[in-house]
Parts: C-alpha cells; structure tokens; sequence
C-alpha cells in the first residue's frame, strides 16, 4: 500500500478524473483514506467512495458510518446509496432465485443484506448526531424497505426543518407520498420545497407539471428552486418546457444554463426510449 503520507496527495489526483480513467490502484488509494488517522483525508476518500464501493469499501464506510465525526459518517452513509441502487434492482427482485450474486454488481448480495440492515441500525440509534442518521435514512431508500414508510412519515411530521428535507428527499425514492410531495410544494421552507420539486419529477407527478414549470421561468425564484425545477422538467415534460429549457440554457448564468442542457440530453434519452419501447397493443 503506498505510504500513509502520499495517500492525500494521490486522493487529490482522482478529483477532476472521471472514475473510469482512474488507475487500478484508485482503490488501494481509498481504502488508504477511509483508514487514515487525518479527517481530511477521510472526507476526501469518502467523497470519491461512491464511484468505486465493493465489498471490502462498503464494510469501511459502514465503520465511519457508526464511529466517526458527523460530517464524515454522514458522508459515508451517502456514498453507500448509489450501491444499494444499483444492487437493489436485482437483488430485490423476487423472481430471481435468493442465493444468487451477480458478478457486474458492486456488492454481494450478502454485503448488500448487511448494509441495508447497517443504515437501519444507524438511522435507529439515537446516540448517533442526528446528521448521521437523516444521511443513513436518505441512503437507506435507495433499496426500498417496508420500515422506512412509517419513518419518512414521522420525519415529515417532525418541527425540525432537517427531518422535513429529509423526508420529502426520500419521498422521491419510495411509492406512495404523492400527496405529501404535492402538498411540500408549497411548504414555507425553501430546501423542503426544494426536494419536493426534485421529488416531482423522480414520482414523475404530472399534477406537479404546472408549478415545477412556474419556478423554473421565474427570474425571482431563488436559484436553488430554480435548478431543481429544471432538473425535474426532463422527467415531466409538460407542454413548452422543450421551449423553456431551449432558453435557459442561453441563460447569463451559469448554473442555470448548465441545469438546462442538462435536462435537454435526458429529454431526448427519454424520447428515446419511448420511441424504442415495443408497442403494448401489438
């Protein structure tokens, strides 16, 4: 393993690569990191974690997840949630025979069963900073769970704005609140408003299709409605966002217009898609 003192320095040359150029040792880099005695090199290896987690990183992130400072456990309990989705797709699926791992899968289905159960763990342990578990619970529905209904209920019902933001996030993910996602729409706190526009567009809730339009063309809106908005537009594609998001990307500035072209190239993916989907009448 390279040496303690250059694992930061080689952290810091994966930052501005796409993971897939990384070299082979990218891993044996992180894992270093995940151990290293400095917090900043932690929050470095966490924060380039998600895009390489096998086995052996998921079972590391899980021990920061329980034992080391908020801001690290709480990003380390984030970067296990693109795993658990993808995983979650075959694993869950109760059709396929329950011993089976898959091979192109970042986990095996028995690390797949311990981190699920790992987040629950954290989220329900009040000794825990409450950062750490709204992060483990936001990680947790990326593989949809029955316990995780009535909790994002509790958190949506919580005085603390956090545990609202939380919630409606996880809405996004899990069936069955798009009525609150409709109703948080309007709430009062702009990063619950927030993720209930993010949510829309996840839920794809065409009754959502009129406001998202109308925080995503006003030049009041705050910037971070704004982009959400536009990020939900590809999804929904109501009447003239083609139009507005054609304009916005022109925008002055920069995050809007990047947000846009954004939501054009998935637009077209979709459209894609639905144009190669076989016909159902057929």
């Amino acid at each position: 393993m390279a040496k303690v003192k250059d694992i930061h320095k080689r952290l810091e040359q994966l930052v501005d690569e796409p993971a897939y150029e990384w070299p082979r040792s990218a891993a044996e880099w992180v894992r270093g990191g995940l151990a290293h005695e400095d917090a900043k090199t932690r929050r470095l290896a966490v924060s380039l974690a998600h895009e390489i987690v096998d086995d052996e990183l998921a079972a590391e992130l899980l021990r920061l997840c329980r034992e080391d400072e908020a801001e690290i456990a709480a990003e380390a309990a984030i970067a296990l949630g693109p795993a658990l989705e993808e995983c979650s797709i075959d694993y869950d699926d109760e059709g396929l025979p329950p011993e089976l791992d898959f091979h192109d899968q970042p986990l095996t289905r028995d690390m797949f069963a311990k981190v699920c159960a790992a987040l629950e763990g954290v989220y329900r342990d009040g000794d825990r900073p409450p950062l750490v578990r709204r992060r483990a619970l936001e990680a947790a529905v990326r593989a949809p769970r029955d316990w995780q209904n009535d909790v994002v209920r509790a958190a949506y019902a919580s005085d603390d704005v956090r545990w609202r933001e939380t919630a409606v996030f996880c809405m996004g993910l899990l069936p069955g609140f798009d009525a609150q996602i409709l109703e948080a729409l309007s709430a009062d706190a702009e990063g619950v408003r927030c993720e209930a526009l993010r949510a829309a567009g996840l839920r794809e809730l065409v009754a959502a299709s009129a406001e998202v339009m109308r925080v995503a063309a006003d030049a009041s809106a705050p910037k971070p409605l704004r982009v959400a908005a536009i990020d939900s537009l590809s999804a929904l594609d109501p009447d003239g966002s083609e139009e507005l998001l054609e304009k916005l990307a022109e925008d002055g500035d920069e995050d809007l217009a990047a947000a846009a072209e954004t939501a054009l190239e998935e637009r077209s993916v979709f459209a894609s898609m639905d144009k190669d989907a076989p016909d159902d009448d057929n």
